[in-house]
């Protein structure tokens, strides 16, 4: 019986390509192999060579890349962050995908969130976007979420509450 659904997500899984190729052929071995799988990646990393092989030769499922690049909001550089070229190389791997950003709300955030979507739109990569209202607990996203989620809305993007700081707020180990 094949495992549905597999979800890799932080840190940055894609950090680990060559882990991540060991668990599948482990899966394949063991005749297990997932029928959807998931990876959440912030973008900064290029899939390599063996990454590339095993999912556009030897993986029959789904891929789903939830590509979540981080803004100014983040602390990172723009010049790191932002690598249009690497979420071209995932939507070749497959074309199934969503755009994710964290926003505050601010004019800032969403030029960058307009950038950075316009940078992967003229590599052809025409995923979904989704905005997700900042704030590590209920309280922080409920003090910006109405003008993200209207803002979003007027935009043509999707809104998604951070659930995990929702639910069990800005504590360590959730």
């Amino acid at each position: 019986c094949a495992l549905p659904i597999l979800a890799l997500t932080g840190g940055e899984p894609m950090m680990s390509q060559s882990a991540i190729v060991e668990i599948m052929d482990e899966f394949k071995n063991r005749n297990n192999t997932p029928k959807y799988i998931t990876i959440e990646t912030n973008t900064v990393s290029t899939p390599r060579d063996i990454f590339v092989e095993k999912f556009t030769n030897d993986f029959d499922g789904e891929l789903f890349w939830s590509c979540s690049p981080k803004l100014f909001l983040s602390g990172e550089p723009k010049n790191k962050a932002l690598r249009p070229d690497n979420v071209k190389a995932y939507f070749d791997i497959s074309n199934k995908g969503q755009l994710k950003y964290v926003c505050d709300g601010s004019d800032r955030a969403w030029n960058e969130i307009e950038e950075f979507t316009n940078e992967f739109r003229k590599l052809g990569v025409d995923w979904d976007v989704y905005i997700m209202p900042l704030g590590g607990t209920k309280e922080d996203q409920e003090d910006i979420q109405v003008n993200v989620i209207l803002e979003a809305m007027k935009r043509g993007f999707h809104v998604s509450p951070r659930v995990h700081c929702l639910v069990f707020g800005n504590s360590i180990g959730t």
